[in-house]
């Protein structure tokens, strides 16, 4: 009797050559998925710096202090919403712009010789710079018109309100004393 199936085939007819693109095939796909499994690693596993961030903890851990004393002498001036008349809510944005001024003269002080943190930390403190100056003009324009909004420069490097550079630096660094107050608020 004859068996419908042929007998399975005997272990020398199996060596059958592969041909040469299934081995190129196979390694390419081999070679994707190693190269995604790398790249996976590398994006969750390595640390790849955060933009804006110092290497060196000093200038942060000396400019904090700076900026909490600042803080606090705004912190007892009245607040822009609670100073009913123009000219008395200008008067109170100055003195804290006064503040402000002080605070950045004693940082520009205090900035880390080494290139690249120097260029970071000067960058920043110019940036504070536009800040009290745009606080300047809004004063002026207070007194001319009370009903004036205050406004704030944006940055040429990114298009955005400088305000935004500045407490990203502040909180990146850990100098939450070093963002913006929010006494014109």
């Amino acid at each position: 009797m004859v068996t419908p199936y042929a007998s399975p085939p005997a272990a020398d007819d199996d060596a059958e050559p592969r041909s040469r693109w299934t081995v190129i095939g196979r390694g390419a796909v081999v070679a994707v998925i190693v190269g995604l499994t790398a790249m996976w690693i590398y994006a969750f596993f390595v640390d790849h710096g955060v933009p804006g961030r110092l290497e060196n903890p000093v200038f942060p851990a000396l400019a904090d202090p700076v900026c909490q004393a600042t803080q606090a002498e705004i912190d007892l001036l009245p607040r822009a919403d609670q100073t009913p008349l123009a000219g008395e809510r200008a008067n109170v944005v100055d003195r804290g712009s006064d503040e402000l001024d002080a605070m950045l003269d004693e940082l520009r002080l205090l900035v880390p010789a080494n290139r690249p943190e120097t260029e970071a930390v000067t960058q920043w403190i110019e940036d504070w710079q536009i800040y009290v100056e745009d606080r300047r003009k809004y004063t002026v324009q207070l007194r001319e018109d009370p009903m004036v909004r205050f406004a704030v420069t944006q940055s040429e490097r990114d298009n955005r309100q400088v305000t935004r550079a500045l407490d990203r630096f502040a909180t990146i660094n850990n100098m939450d004393a070093c963002a913006i107050p929010d006494d014109l608020s």
